[in-house]
């Protein structure tokens, strides 16, 4: 029986900083060709190149953002749920203000629409940072497999509370492979007198017998206030290890792999 302390900064914040500062940047090229073109810094034939390659990088952007955030996101597909159309407005609002201030004048194209699109951009900016919040209260789902392993996440805490009322363990709470979560407000928590909480519990995880790597999101629910200490306990006596690989006050994420994984 052995136990692990694991504890990790916000891992997302690093990823809303890198796509902040992505946005930052094409907003500040969407700036410098706006105020050359209207300074006549262009001709007409420039003009048509550079909408035409502002609309392939546009494109661009929008598949790597659906393709890149399912992998990217420590809190499952929930997050791109989320994250996925403030990407996109976010990108895509600086790269059609470019195309349309590199355009030749006598196109028509109005100025009001490159104030519309300003305006759109920058409440995407603004509703890609306010999501923040909204994400971290996001309920989390992710894909699994059906379970036979058995898994606890748990604190070290003695069979009675400090106020003297019995710790009763619920029956373990599974993981489907359809990625819905039991209630896992089943785990018995705690509040001891010095204000400390704890919650403790055991949760049951199933591989199927040709997976060999499998993530499950683990949420806490009522959320802790900052980041937890994390202790675990394997009750299997299975070749599968168990690791807890992103610790939030909203949840964990397990990591499970089958010991002979890294010799097939």
């Amino acid at each position: 029986m052995s136990s692990t302390r694991l504890g990790q900064p916000n891992a997302i914040a690093w990823r809303l900083t890198l796509a902040a500062s992505l946005s930052a940047g094409l907003w500040l090229v969407a700036l410098t060709v706006f105020l050359r073109r209207a300074a006549g810094g262009f001709g007409a034939s420039l003009s048509l190149v550079a909408a035409c390659v502002t609309t392939a990088v546009a494109l661009l952007v929008s598949v790597v953002a659906l393709v890149a955030l399912p992998n990217w996101s420590p809190l499952g597909r929930c997050q791109v749920l989320y994250h996925s159309p403030l990407v996109l407005v976010t990108a895509l609002g600086p790269c059609f203000l470019i195309a349309a201030a590199v355009m030749p004048r006598h196109s028509g194209l109005p100025l009001a629409l490159q104030s519309v699109l300003l305006v759109v951009g920058s409440a995407g900016v603004i509703a890609f940072w306010w999501n923040r919040r909204v994400a971290a209260d996001a309920p989390n789902r992710s894909a699994g497999a059906a379970t036979d392993v058995m898994a606890p996440v748990a604190s070290e805490m003695p069979a009675f509370g400090e106020c003297g009322e019995e710790t009763n363990i619920p029956e373990p709470t599974s993981l489907d492979s359809d990625g819905e979560h039991r209630p896992l407000q089943q785990l018995v928590r705690y509040r001891s007198s010095g204000g400390t909480d704890t919650l403790e519990g055991t949760v049951c995880i199933s591989l199927a017998r040709s997976q060999k790597h499998a993530v499950f999101h683990l949420p806490f629910s009522p959320s802790f206030e900052s980041i937890p200490e994390v202790k675990w306990q394997m009750l299997s006596e299975t070749a599968v290890r168990v690791k807890a690989g992103l610790v939030e006050p909203y949840g964990t994420r397990l990591e499970l792999r089958r010991a002979d994984a890294s010799r097939a």
